[in-house]
């Protein structure tokens, strides 16, 4: 078996951006990897490891230390901090699973993951928005990627994610939402306002109109991260929702 190289590294990553983006479906990505020179199983493992990084998942397949530096630079570069603290929290549940089989220390790996974790708290950039309302780098891709799947396939990751999100200790509580809840809601909605019935304020770049997801019951009170306690709402709506003094209408 040829030994993958720096360039399959560089390959894998792009192709594995474009796999959560929408723009490229997982196999056929898998299958431009092959035909480049690598074997399907080291493609698959790496494309999919970009998807895992991206979204805070642990991966669980070995990958060279060197690859996981270049996909931690890149994400860095790609997505902001969000999408960096992502990939940390992905590398540290990785290196966690292997350890807890006690064949040793992951020590390379952990030294990068120690070197990006120090260069993310010294970019004083906490995104805690991100995690909770913000829909902007990492989290709105992987919305637009959701929002791109048919209804069945979204329905299919709707069943796969926990309805009680994982909480993250940053500079205080924060949730990881899921961006399939946030998909269907918006595209249950049709681009009209749930609040006020009005139609969007305005679209966004992508032609997709500007509306905003909340949830009824709010997460930190306990509120579950499903379809059914969330509303598609108009900004005005949404800060109403938060801080009007009519904004009990709302969890109606």
């Amino acid at each position: 078996m040829a030994a993958i190289t720096e360039s399959d590294f560089s390959l894998c990553y792009d192709l594995g951006v474009k796999v959560v983006k929408g723009q490229l479906d997982f196999k056929a990505a898998v299958k431009e990897a092959t035909r480049a020179g690598m074997n399907s199983t080291s493609a698959s493992d790496y494309i999919r490891t970009v998807e895992f990084m991206t979204e805070g998942r642990t991966f669980k397949r070995a990958i060279n230390a060197n690859a996981v530096e270049l996909y931690l630079s890149n994400i860095q570069t790609d997505f902001g901090p969000g999408g960096l603290r992502s990939a940390i929290e992905a590398l540290s549940g990785h290196i966690e699973y292997y350890e807890s089989f006690k064949r040793g220390k992951l020590r390379t790996l952990a030294e990068v993951r120690d070197r990006f974790s120090k260069a993310y708290s010294n970019s004083r950039v906490s995104e805690i928005d991100y995690l909770t309302e913000d829909l902007s780098g990492a989290f709105q891709t992987q919305i637009t990627a959701a929002a791109l799947l048919s209804k069945k396939d979204r329905e299919t990751q709707l069943k796969q994610w926990r309805e009680i999100p994982q909480r993250l200790s940053v500079l205080t509580t924060a949730f990881r939402r899921n961006p399939y809840v946030v998909a269907e809601r918006l595209s249950i909605s049709e681009g009209k306002c749930e609040g006020c019935n009005k139609s969007a304020p305005f679209f966004r770049d992508d032609g997709t109109a500007f509306l905003e997801v909340h949830h009824i019951t709010p997460l930190s009170e306990g509120g579950l991260d499903t379809i059914e306690n969330t509303m598609a709402l108009c900004p005005n709506c949404h800060r109403e929702a938060h801080f009007g003094s009519d904004r009990a209408r709302f969890r109606e």
